[in-house]
């Protein structure tokens, strides 16, 4: 026990930081490159705009449950394997989405995919943790961050043009390929040698259930939710106005909302 504490924290197995960008983006691009076709979809499926609309909805709250349970999972078994199965399953749920016959398919698999998906936003983060001295991690974790940031202004771009040529279905099989590409992560090293025996989801969940009883934790989470809400719900409304309204095509939504 003494020699695995000792050891120093760069001698541990590390990632490729650009492997690491790549796995943490995963999740968040599939919130926005499937919103220019939106229309296009709901065209297809013959539902409502607001059907497609909860495409993104129940996304996000597939995003925000799945992160709850990635970390103690880590915890326990390691990051390697919870990452595996999680790429497996955003993989295979772009794949059932590509050929979803129905607007409930779809959004089964939207489900799925974001469980899967919000894997790479906490493991990725977690490794570099891991393998990293706490200036390193602060480098490496801002980097990842911007990252993230410019993967929502180029995303929609990409998902109008795919829309245009091919097709709306070809952005999740683009996305499924994506996760395939990534599926190669067997070589990645195990970044967490020291499993967590005593703590789990059951200890997880007891310590959310504390932070909820908290005030100042309730009020920063209520302001949060208060400054990203609005953009949400332009972005599901959005494509409808441009293509439906103003007769633009899905690949001029991005440049369009960005005037």
């Amino acid at each position: 026990m003494h020699s695995m504490l000792a050891t120093p924290v760069f001698a541990r197995p590390r990632p490729h930081p650009v492997l690491l960008i790549a796995i943490t983006v995963v999740g968040t691009l599939g919130i926005h490159v499937f919103v220019p076709a939106f229309p296009a979809a709901a065209r297809d499926l013959g539902v409502l705009p607001g059907t497609i609309q909860m495409t993104i909805t129940l996304y996000l709250i597939g995003l925000a449950i799945g992160q709850l349970f990635y970390g103690p999972l880590s915890d326990r078994f390691g990051r390697r394997p919870v990452l595996l199965i999680g790429l497996a399953l955003y993989t295979v749920a772009s794949v059932l989405a590509a050929f979803s016959s129905s607007a409930g398919a779809l959004i089964a698999a939207r489900i799925f995919r974001a469980l899967g998906g919000c894997a790479g936003l906490v493991l990725g983060r977690a490794m570099v943790r891991d393998g990293t001295t706490p200036e390193q991690a602060m480098r490496q974790l801002a980097l990842m961050n911007a990252v993230i940031a410019i993967a929502p202004a180029i995303s929609p771009t990409v998902g109008g043009l795919l829309t245009s040529w091919l097709g709306w279905r070809t952005i999740f099989a683009m996305i499924g390929l994506i996760g395939a590409l990534t599926l190669p992560l067997l070589t990645v090293p195990e970044t967490h040698r020291r499993r967590t025996t005593g703590q789990g989801i059951r200890a997880a969940l007891v310590g959310y259930w504390r932070l909820l009883r908290l005030r100042t934790f309730r009020a920063y989470v209520v302001g949060g939710a208060c400054t990203t809400t609005s953009m949400y719900a332009f972005l599901s409304a959005s494509p409808f106005l441009f293509v439906d309204v103003l007769h633009r095509r899905p690949a001029e939504t991005r440049q369009k909302k960005s005037v």
